[in-house]
């Protein structure tokens, strides 16, 4: 399977995170954690099929270094564990959106950038970012765009826009992604607003619109659930992710994805490690030996995902490099955004608008 789900209510966690940040800007970090680099041991926690498995073998045959690869569907659960500093992780895959907020709570371990050797090949790619200040914190390891995958036997070629989940015509043959931040992105933009508006009026109407999509929706849905749905021509047209989207065409030439032409959200994925992780150094050499240019491109190929290093990019297939869903034309990235910290009550309102979805089922 392919990566589950992207945010789901972290959001909430989220607006916990900023909640715990804001009360902690003046206080010291607290301890963190034994540092027991002796044991050749690395805890990794990421999504489920996030990573081409072999190449955790090659890692742990080049460093020494045994790697326990632990697997979550929500990145709740991960970001709870990690503001109870209940779990024993060395190296987390979360999404670009919570980067700030871990590292503002002073959550994250910052980085050693002598230990990131093939961090050249990352910080020249266009969407490498830094937080504020010189401590890196943070590399990306991949990004996406979360799109419309439609059926060519049901839609139209020339239909780009977020209206066509919209679409009475095909009212019971369309799904949306099972979490928060993308359906309420989704909304936003359909609407052509912010994804990050703060603005209570344009969550009202966002609310409205989705509450009058839901009757038209065979449900929401992770993304496998999705991918399948499509292949089998259960929908006809749905909401979903890049890379996930590449995988199902493979599998039924009819599919088609498309960014809509109203915008939507870009996505960058990034390695953090935890401020009580014991193993901090191995989870830097992990991070590195990722970013060596032929490891991220095989794994790029296999997940379809762009990676965040020109170098890999160059070793990519040309079928993919010229792939617009993996590799999206400059006229559609001006149209993408990423999400940014709102305040709290905005928060509150998109949660409002989940609960209210959500009731209906």
């Amino acid at each position: 399977m392919r990566k589950i789900a992207r945010h789901s209510w972290s959001g909430l966690l989220l607006a916990l995170l900023l909640f715990t940040a804001c009360g902690s800007q003046e206080k010291e970090s607290g301890p963190e954690g034994h540092f027991d680099e002796s044991q050749n041991i690395l805890n990794i926690y990421n999504w489920e099929d996030y990573l081409l498995p072999e190449l955790i073998k090659e890692f742990e045959a080049q460093e020494g270094i045994q790697v326990n690869l632990h697997t979550y569907l929500d990145e709740d659960d991960i970001l709870a564990a990690l503001q109870s500093g209940l779990t024993d992780a060395d190296l987390v895959v979360v999404s670009d959106n919570v980067v700030e907020a871990l590292h503002r709570a002073r959550l994250v371990h910052p980085l050693d950038r002598t230990l990131l050797p093939h961090l050249r090949h990352v910080t020249s790619h266009p969407f490498y970012f830094t937080l504020p200040g010189d401590t890196l914190v943070t590399v990306p390891y991949l990004l996406g765009t979360v799109g419309v995958l439609v059926n060519r036997k049901y839609v139209p070629d020339n239909e780009n826009s977020w209206d066509v989940l919209w679409d009475p015509a095909h009212a019971g043959r369309i799904g949306m992604l099972g979490n928060s931040l993308d359906v309420i992105d989704a909304g936003c933009k359909a609407l052509g607003f912010s994804i990050s508006t703060e603005d209570p009026q344009q969550h009202d109407m966002v609310r409205d619109s989705l509450l009058a999509q839901r009757p038209l929706l065979a449900g929401y849905f992770d993304a496998v659930a999705i991918m399948e749905k499509m292949v089998d021509e259960e929908l006809h047209a749905a909401q979903l992710y890049s890379g996930d989207a590449m995988v199902a065409m493979q599998d039924n030439p009819d599919l088609r994805y498309f960014v809509p032409r109203e915008g939507t959200t870009l996505w960058v994925d990034c390695f953090v490690v935890p401020v009580r992780a014991a193993h901090a150094e191995a989870a830097m050499r992990f991070i590195n030996f990722m970013h060596q240019p032929e490891v991220m491109a095989r794994n790029a190929r296999y997940l379809r995902y762009q990676p965040v290093n020109t170098a890999a990019i160059q070793q990519l297939p040309e079928s993919m490099r010229n792939a617009p869903e993996l590799f999206p034309p400059r006229q559609v990235l001006e149209r993408c955004e990423t999400f940014r910290p709102i305040n709290a009550e905005a928060m509150r309102q998109r949660l409002a608008i989940w609960s209210a979805l959500r009731d209906m089922d």
